[in-house]
């Protein structure tokens, strides 16, 4: 249970950020994501 409260935390911190800091945030991690999976996993996230 300890990952679902850490993707909520995170979802939390998600949407109290600006849009400005979310397309920030969207460019860097695609920079870093290069496995497949990572990407689909944050394509479920990030809409």
């Amino acid at each position: 249970m300890k990952i679902k409260s850490f993707i909520d935390k995170g979802l939390k911190k998600w949407n109290d950020m600006e849009p400005h800091q979310k397309q920030k945030l969207k460019k860097q991690v695609s920079k870093h994501a290069t496995s497949r999976t990572v990407k689909k996993l944050l394509r479920k996230f990030i809409k």
